[in-house]
């Protein structure tokens, strides 16, 4: 079955389980209008396909979980009040209503009965679209629309995007294959997810991609394929995308271990998506050139790019500053940092930044000694659990607007 919808009515829907191809009930072909400037047209665009088992995109459109119903009455009462509206005592008899002689008299009006925060949307990550080969632990595909939005806000393009930690490196894909960059600058210390993208951005991107469509995997062959130390930086980056997509959480470090059930029960292939990963592999390839990549020290990176104006840093780091949970020091093989550090450093530079963390009190406090912004985004996690993290930046006045 096939499906062609809009984009922004896409966006509306709930996450859908992606599979492959192979085990498709319903392609959903979304369409968006994109902008030519040059004929002054809108041309219809296939933004991207999607592939899902009928089921499973059915239960998920369907199913709807009620929210706390005393917060939702509490949070109109708490709105009602500031803006005078008597008849809400009526809907809601039971939700007390105190009301000023200043209030009662106001003139009529037409508000909006939530806050701002309150009714800011949890970005839906199926309407973005999935670059990346990795699934990667603390991946930000969730923050995508604040990252268009941000590098949208400069009265200039910036003419490099610089990563210093970009993992899965969902930020640097979507800055080249959209644009928004006129160059994107990659950098990874973890040598596996290195290998993985100097292959793909070396011009071996056709190689890795066959050799993913030609593993038959199997609990015996992914075992034989992960004791084989031997081969160059391609097949580390084969073993790398393996391990990624085999192990709990797509979590590498050390001691992390293999799917055991997975989603209905299918094990290992759970998310072994071949073909899915072939078309994202080859689509990286078509937009290399304006991608470079370096393994290296991203801070070490960051101090010697200081002094460019025309440069933009997204700096996601591994979570491991505050007294919170530090997810990082599990997820990441190097998850050690100087946080004081790296906050001294994005302190020097001439461009504009914007980083991501644990909204955390000891880094709220990092950040306002340094004189930067902060502001709680909210999200999911990978359990969807809904939770924030924070944005920190030199002014984030245009992720308020």
């Amino acid at each position: 079955m096939a499906v062609a919808l809009d984009a922004r009515f896409y966006r509306t829907l709930p996450a859908l389980e992606e599979v492959d191809e192979v085990e498709v009930d319903i392609a959903w072909f979304v369409y968006d209008l994109v902008p030519n400037p040059v004929q002054n047209v809108n041309v219809l665009t296939l933004d991207k396909t999607v592939y899902t088992k009928f089921e499973a995109a059915l239960l998920a459109i369907t199913h709807f979980e009620a929210g706390n119903e005393a917060r939702f009455i509490q949070r109109i009462s708490t709105k009602a009040e500031k803006l005078g509206r008597l008849k809400m005592a009526t809907i809601f008899p039971n939700a007390p209503l105190t009301l000023t002689s200043d209030q009662i008299s106001e003139p009529a009006a037409q508000y909006s009965l939530f806050d701002d925060t309150l009714r800011e949307a949890i970005v839906n990550v199926a309407s973005v679209p999935q670059r990346s080969p990795f699934r990667y632990p603390g991946g930000k595909t969730w923050l995508i629309p604040r990252v268009r939005q941000w590098l949208r806000s400069f009265p200039r393009r910036p003419a490099h995007l610089v990563e210093p930690f970009t993992g899965g490196g969902i930020v640097s894909l979507t800055a080249a294959f959209e644009r928004l960059a006129d160059y994107v600058l990659m950098i990874e210390l973890d040598p596996q997810v290195a290998a993985v993208w100097r292959t793909i951005l070396n011009g071996e991107a056709a190689w890795l991609s066959d050799r993913i469509t030609g593993f038959d995997l199997t609990p015996e062959s992914a075992a034989a394929a992960l004791r084989n130390t031997s081969g160059g930086t391609r097949e580390i980056a084969f073993r790398t995308i393996l391990k990624n997509r085999i192990n709990r959480g797509g979590i590498l470090a050390p001691g992390a271990g293999l799917v055991k059930h997975g989603e209905n029960g299918k094990g290992l292939m759970s998310r072994w998506y071949p073909e899915t990963l072939k078309r994202r592999i080859l689509d990286i390839d078509t937009v290399r050139s304006r991608i470079t990549f370096c393994e290296g020290d991203g801070i070490a990176v960051m101090y010697g790019w200081a002094e460019r104006a025309d440069a933009a840093f997204f700096i996601d780091p591994p979570y491991t500053a505050g007294a919170g949970k530090k997810a990082g020091s599990r997820l990441y093989l190097h998850s050690a940092l100087d946080h004081e550090r790296l906050f001294a450093v994005a302190g020097t530079l001439a461009g504009d930044f914007l980083m991501t963390y644990d909204n955390d009190r000891d880094v709220e406090e990092l950040a306002r000694r340094h004189g930067f912004d902060t502001l709680p985004i909210p999200m999911k996690n990978t359990h969807h659990a809904e939770m924030t993290e924070l944005l920190i930046g030199r002014d984030l006045d245009w992720a308020r607007k």
